[in-house]
């Protein structure tokens, strides 16, 4: 039996709309500081935010549109064997080689799934990244006492489009980008994917 979509509710935190951010880069610091504060990030909770289940429409979402996909992976590894780094580099790493992502062209590519399921609470939601203003993102420093690092953090728009995978089970994987590495110097609408777990609030019937 095939399960039925299940589309739903949830309440996460984006970042804030604050004037401060006019004026001040975002920042968060790895170590305690005793200078500045953690973090400058001010969040704004949305608890009614509308999650589509991916379940049955896999295939109408793509890698270069919208920026993910899902694929079919069943691992020789156990669920033991996946907290061994050499099993997983001998093993697992090989696996993905041959699971079509040689076909995905990014600079960063980033491959989510469960080592137990179906997942039931706190699975991963992701942006459809044609659905995301780029005035939405907002860099953000990551300091840690040997490197700065950049990403960015996302305002929410009403006009963005979050999905997640229900009843996701080990075998299928959710690989998506977040920097594309074309070359090119006009951004591509899938450059960026806003990742997220959340816990529903309730089913949308």
């Amino acid at each position: 039996m095939i399960p039925q979509p299940l589309d739903i509710w949830a309440e996460t935190l984006f970042l804030a709309r604050d004037d401060l951010y006019t004026t001040e880069k975002l920042y968060c610091l790895q170590e305690p500081s005793e200078v500045l504060p953690r973090t400058n990030i001010k969040p704004d909770n949305i608890n009614n935010l509308l999650i589509r289940d991916l379940r049955g429409k896999e295939h109408e979402y793509t890698f270069n549109e919208q920026g993910f996909a899902v694929l079919g992976l069943d691992s020789a590894l156990s669920y033991e064997e996946f907290s061994d780094p050499q099993r997983v580099e001998d093993v697992y790493l090989h696996e993905l080689g041959t699971c079509s992502l040689k076909y995905f062209k990014a600079s960063s590519i980033h491959i989510w799934k469960p080592l137990k399921g179906p997942i039931q609470d706190w699975p991963l939601a992701l942006c459809d990244a044609s659905s995301i203003d780029k005035n939405d993102l907002v860099p953000c420093d990551i300091v840690s006492p040997a490197e700065v690092k950049e990403n960015m953090v996302l305002h929410f728009n009403a006009r963005q489009r979050w999905h997640y995978l229900s009843n996701q089970l080990p075998s299928e994987l959710l690989v998506f980008r977040q920097m594309d590495s074309l070359g090119e110097n006009k951004p591509r609408k899938s450059d960026v994917i806003a990742p997220l777990a959340f816990e529903w609030i309730t089913d949308l019937f």
